[in-house]
């Protein structure tokens, strides 16, 4: 008899052959759940499933083609790849195998709710490293992920504001100034006034590294006042009891009552920030 370690790597082995080389999709359909069994129940079987090539071979299903049978078998990839996104030890060979492409793509309009949902929030976990960020703007998925924040799911909206957080976390001015001109600035004053919790908590962190105090980002300040952030902001510090959600709507705040760029503007932003409401927040 095999050891349970020696088993399992042999039924690991045994599933994602039977995903590369079935010929029915059935019999594909049946492994992929098995092995999403597999991946849910265990950190360690996760990380069985990286070490027997499971990253490479869930990669190559995101990208399949195909009818109905195919887009249902690149749905359990997604959650399968979502799971291995969830383990750091994971996250560069999933990058390394190519996956942020397939999962941009599945943020497209086309894909399933559950696709959706599942790819952002694999790409929230990629893009908490800095170096990933350039990916999502290469791959075109600013604005794919601004319509799902728009209109997604509440779970999918959730996991897409997460993304835009991470881009607008970027020490590039570049980038933060790339999602403003993608429309960026009304999604997420929106998401602030009637997004889940978790996506208002993410949308007012994305507002406040947006309108950072280096100077370039002046234009920024001053849209955001313009979209009415401040006052999407205030509405929000007073209703969330979350101690994180009133450090980020007023760490937001801050940062659009800042200015580097001149006493004028910085007096335009002030002027708005008090005829929003803020003094009295602060006493």
């Amino acid at each position: 008899l095999l050891a349970p370690k020696e088993s399992l790597r042999w039924n690991v082995k045994d599933l994602l052959a039977r995903l590369e080389m079935g010929c029915h999709a059935e019999s594909k359909n049946k492994a992929m759940e098995s092995l999403a069994l597999l991946m849910d129940e265990d950190d360690k079987n996760v990380l069985v499933v990286a070490k027997e090539g499971g990253v490479q071979a869930l990669v190559h299903m995101l990208n399949a083609s195909g009818g109905p049978m195919a887009a249902n078998l690149r749905d359990k990839a997604l959650s399968a790849v979502h799971r291995l996104s969830q383990l750091e030890s994971c996250e560069k060979l999933l990058v390394s195998e190519g996956a942020l492409a397939p999962l941009v793509r599945a943020l497209e309009p086309g894909s399933s709710p559950h696709a959706k949902e599942k790819a952002a929030s694999a790409l929230g976990n990629l893009t908490s490293r800095p170096e990933n960020v350039r990916a999502v703007f290469v791959h075109g998925g600013v604005p794919a992920l601004l319509e799902i924040c728009r209109s997604g799911t509440p779970a999918a909206r959730s996991a897409a504001s997460g993304v835009i957080r991470n881009l607008a976390c970027s020490s590039s001015s570049e980038f933060r100034r790339a999602l403003v001109d993608e429309g960026a600035l009304p999604v997420l004053v929106g998401l602030v006034k009637s997004g889940t919790p978790l996506a208002q908590e993410r949308a007012c962190e994305a507002i406040q590294h947006l309108c950072s105090a280096d100077a370039a980002d002046e234009p920024i300040r001053q849209a955001a006042v313009r979209e009415g952030a401040a006052a999407a902001l205030l509405a929000y510090y007073d209703n969330v009891q979350s101690p994180k959600g009133k450090e980020a709507a007023m760490g937001a705040l801050a940062n659009l009552a800042s200015s580097s760029a001149s006493a004028a503007a910085a007096a335009n932003n002030v002027e708005h920030l008090l005829a929003a409401g803020l003094v009295p927040r602060l006493v």
